[in-house]
């Protein structure tokens, strides 16, 4: 009742045919003020939906996921043997495995020297 009363009143001070009986009350000032507020609110949480709307793909949901679901998955201690065979692998492919392995870890020397010189640049350019 108070709200319907009140844009009636404020309608009335709006149309030029009836400014005679336009009268302004002393609540309408906080009316105002609480419907500016009001839609200040709505403006900010707009855009806040917006936002988490337009960088929902962005958002990573792996790392959240698997933190999750890591509960369900019990871990598993391994020896060095034990880790080569844990598909059922037989000998050739074990030996396999550990040279492909050890070739990673410790690769070609050229590749090595590679490394070195990059890992420099990059040292020296930190200095500057």
């Amino acid at each position: 009742m108070l709200m319907k009363d009140t844009i009636q009143r404020w309608t009335a001070c709006v149309d030029a045919r009836a400014l005679e009986t336009c009268r302004l009350d002393s609540m309408d000032g906080w009316f105002l003020l609480g419907l500016f507020l009001l839609i200040l609110l709505a403006i900010y949480a707009c855009r806040k939906v917006l936002t988490v709307i337009l960088t929902w793909r962005a958002l990573a949901w792996l790392p959240s996921l698997s933190r999750r679901l890591s509960n369900w998955v019990k871990a598993r201690d391994y020896t060095e043997e034990e880790f080569f065979r844990a598909d059922g692998a037989a000998g050739p492919w074990v030996e396999r495995r550990k040279q492909a392995l050890d070739q990673l870890l410790f690769g070609s020397p050229f590749h090595r020297r590679q490394s070195s010189a990059v890992s420099l640049r990059a040292r020296d350019a930190r200095k500057i």
